[in-house]
């Protein structure tokens, strides 16, 4: 059977169409993959952009990276459901995950004096 010449070669690996970021960078990426599989069995489409994202987070969280990427993944807010856990999400909740646990900006172990609290019972 002859290959369809107006889609690209299904040979080579998706991988190849991303240019490598880097070790650390590879890794970052190649993390994420394997989370977002484990959660919805499927592999990621990643682009540039979104390797990029995902190796500068490592770059600059370090060690913590692995940790902030479970959090989220583990994360089953309806939001991120319906957004498929995106790189681009996982940047924006990147503080919440760091200091709280998780991206929804909840008070975990925290001495806060409004943790918990509505904001009628707040007064505002």
């Amino acid at each position: 059977m002859a290959a369809d010449p107006d889609l690209p070669d299904s040979a080579a690996p998706l991988s190849h169409a991303v240019p490598a970021p880097g070790r650390r960078g590879q890794q970052a990426v190649a993390a994420y993959c394997e989370a977002f599989k484990a959660r919805y069995a499927k592999n990621p489409i990643i682009n540039g952009k979104d390797a990029g994202t995902l190796a500068r987070l490592a770059k600059v969280i370090g060690a913590d990276y692995q940790g902030c990427l479970d959090r989220y993944f583990a994360d089953g807010d309806p939001f991120l459901v319906k957004a498929a856990h995106s790189p681009a999400l996982f940047e924006t909740r990147l503080n919440a995950l760091r200091v709280n646990g998780n991206g929804h900006g909840k008070t975990q172990g925290i001495n806060n004096k409004w943790a918990g609290r509505t904001f009628r019972e707040i007064g505002r």
